[in-house]
């Protein structure tokens, strides 16, 4: 409808997020509203057809899809769940909240672009140790997987 919505986090990691709109180019905004995603770092994109994603981690990887276009109803997708049963033999994540220096096999930061019409790419890393450096000697290495998303409206 020509608004601008802003999406942010506030709070620990499993708060959740907050939006608010601007009808005037960023002038003004509306009073912060708590939405149903939760998480750090959280990127939106609005794709092609309508559909709303926002990508978040911590704890896991998460994306959240809206079908409405202000983003009331908000369905959640478990990246990292997914990601363990692909992948989870060879390059295994795990993500316990109790030590995030740790128990964290990744950083739980996402990056994602629309690549083309309701198609996503969307990056994450995986890393062994957690926040630690591996050591030199590791045969163990950091990844960073990138996941193809077609998005459609059902």
């Amino acid at each position: 409808d020509g608004d601008l919505m802003c999406v942010s986090r506030v709070g620990n990691m499993k708060e959740p997020l907050a939006r608010a709109y601007s009808g005037n180019d960023g002038k003004s905004w509306s009073k912060v509203e708590q939405l149903e995603p939760w998480g750090v770092a959280p990127q939106i994109q609005r794709l092609n057809n309508g559909v709303l994603v926002i990508s978040t981690g911590r704890p896991g990887l998460w994306n959240w899809f809206s079908l409405d276009r202000r983003g009331e109803n908000w369905q959640p997708f478990d990246l990292m769940a997914y990601h363990n049963s692909v992948l989870g033999d060879q390059y295994p994540i795990k993500a316990d909240i109790k030590d995030i220096a740790t128990d964290h096999q990744t950083t739980a930061y996402t990056a994602m672009v629309e690549a083309s019409p309701n198609r996503i790419f969307l990056v994450y890393d995986r890393n062994p140790l957690g926040w630690k450096a591996l050591p030199p000697d590791s045969k163990d290495q950091s990844q960073i997987f990138l996941i193809e998303m077609v998005v459609e409206r059902i």
